[in-house]
């Protein structure tokens, strides 16, 4: 063998094994990135909030259910309790959200803000009243900010039902505004929702590669009518914790 085809194969060999190692590091990566982010692609133009989800579908859907990996479960849950699946796009002025949510029994009441507590007047513990029904929570929280929204599903002409509260700077001054455009549609098990949130109003700079850390929980309840108090020993919910990333 010459010594120019010695230093070819050696070349060749030396180009395997770096492609092969690069994949053993990134492909990994992407799918560890793939479970703890939603991406939100940009969009140049605006979308209409009507609570119809056709123009969705292309989009990456992240999903929310009691099986799923990565997640924090509190409570028991049957395999078709409910499937929860989220969806992102953003430009300059808006943030969208679109939800599809399955559920084999809803379970919505309105809940108020100012009835978000519940007290257990025999053993003084308090509880996030929104867990005893079917609702879903976004919050974004850093060490001077903190963003909480709340939504219900719909079902017929029960709900959607939702609220929210920012909070700025160390001392956690609340400012007014950040409440979503919302629109929703159901057919029976089904409930889809549409969110427009305005970037000034969340007091965040949209731009592409921004990382905007987020929980997000789906309140499960198969229990309506039921007095709270009966409903403690089912109550279930599930948590993810992750990121928002804008695609440019």
């Amino acid at each position: 063998m010459t010594e120019s085809k010695i230093s070819q194969l050696c070349s060749t060999s030396w180009r395997i094994a770096f492609l092969a190692f690069f994949m053993v590091l990134v492909i990994p990566a992407d799918q560890a990135h793939a479970a703890t982010s939603l991406t939100s692609p940009k969009v140049d133009t605006e979308i209409r909030v009507d609570g119809s989800l056709e123009e969705w579908q292309a989009t990456p859907a992240l999903e929310i259910t009691p099986t799923a990996a990565n997640l924090n479960v509190s409570g028991e849950f049957k395999d078709s309790d409910f499937n929860f699946k989220i969806r992102s796009k953003w430009n300059k002025q808006y943030l969208y959200l679109a939800i599809e949510w399955h559920d084999d029994t809803w379970d919505i009441e309105e809940v108020s803000r100012k009835e978000a507590t519940w007290h257990d007047e025999d053993t003084g513990q308090r509880r996030d009243r929104m867990y005893f029904f079917d609702n879903f929570k976004l919050h974004i929280r850093e060490s001077d900010y903190d963003y909480t929204l709340w939504v219900s599903p719909q079902a017929e002409d029960n709900g959607p039902y939702y609220w929210s509260r920012l909070l700025i700077g160390y001392r956690g001054n609340e400012r007014a505004g950040a409440k979503p455009m919302l629109r929703a549609s159901s057919n029976g098990d089904t409930s889809t929702i549409e969110m427009m949130i305005v970037w000034k109003q969340l007091k965040l700079k949209p731009k592409g590669g921004l990382v905007v850390p987020i929980r997000m929980s789906v309140s499960d309840s198969d229990l309506p009518g039921r007095f709270e108090e009966t409903k403690i020993p089912a109550l279930k919910s599930v948590e993810w914790v992750g990121n928002l990333t804008l695609i440019d």
